[in-house]
């Protein structure tokens, strides 16, 4: 249940509480200055409950069957996580792994309060360009940000029908 606080919560209050505990961290050590490793902390800290509830229903959809299968057939622990079950598991890796990165290129508030004076991300470095007006680096870079994302949506809607094509088949071959 504690995985699904950051996905209820707003950002501001996980920022908010980011900054508290980060401050609580820095009495005890000096690597958590505001910077880069509070920025990798804090988005880390608000995607994996969006990972983790991706990846979990690619678990739930994949069902115990298969692992029973395996078992079955005297297959080891190892060779049921590295064959069967991580090649299951990547379509929800990949879609949750895509989904933090959006939403962790979108979450300007984490990264506004836990940045150092030297720290720049894009959301950022977008934040105190459009402040001073929108210029045409700015139109630029929001079209290569909307190409880039297209073009891996498409390769990826690709990728999953070539998955399942041959997954089909492979089933309507035994």
């Amino acid at each position: 249940m504690i995985l699904h606080i950051p996905v209820v919560i707003p950002d501001i209050i996980l920022a908010a509480a980011l900054v508290v505990v980060f401050g609580l961290l820095r009495m005890v050590s000096s690597i958590f200055e505001p910077g880069l490793l509070n920025m990798i902390i804090g988005h880390i800290t608000f995607q994996i409950a969006f990972v983790a509830l991706v990846v979990r229903s690619r678990l739930v959809a994949i069902g115990r069957e298969v692992e029973e299968a395996a078992r079955d057939l005297f297959a080891s622990n190892g060779y049921i996580l590295r064959r069967i079950t991580l090649p299951l598991l990547t379509p929800g890796i990949i879609a949750g792994a895509m989904l933090a990165f959006t939403l962790s290129l979108d979450d300007f508030v984490i990264s506004f309060f836990t940045a150092g004076p030297e720290s720049q991300t894009l959301p950022l470095f977008i934040f105190a360009a459009v402040r001073r007006g929108v210029t045409p680096q700015i139109h630029a870079l929001s079209t290569l940000i909307m190409l880039i994302t297209v073009i891996l949506v498409v390769l990826t809607e690709r990728f999953t029908r070539k998955q399942e094509t041959y997954g089909k088949r492979r089933r309507d071959d035994a």
